[in-house]
């Protein structure tokens, strides 16, 4: 999930990623929504920037 997360980062589908039942979700750093929400908050590429290439 986080090298899908950096994918759709570098490519600027910044507002493509989805999630289903989210409850069953692992919880704590285990969980996708933690992957994901971590690799967000480090990620280094400015998203409007992105969008421009």
């Amino acid at each position: 999930m986080k090298e899908k997360t950096r994918l759709a980062l570098e490519h600027g589908f910044g507002g493509g990623m989805m999630l289903w039942e989210t409850g069953l979700d692992a919880p704590g750093n285990a969980g996708l929504t933690a992957v994901i929400f971590n690799e967000l908050k480090n990620d280094t590429i400015n998203y409007y920037t992105a969008l421009q290439r």
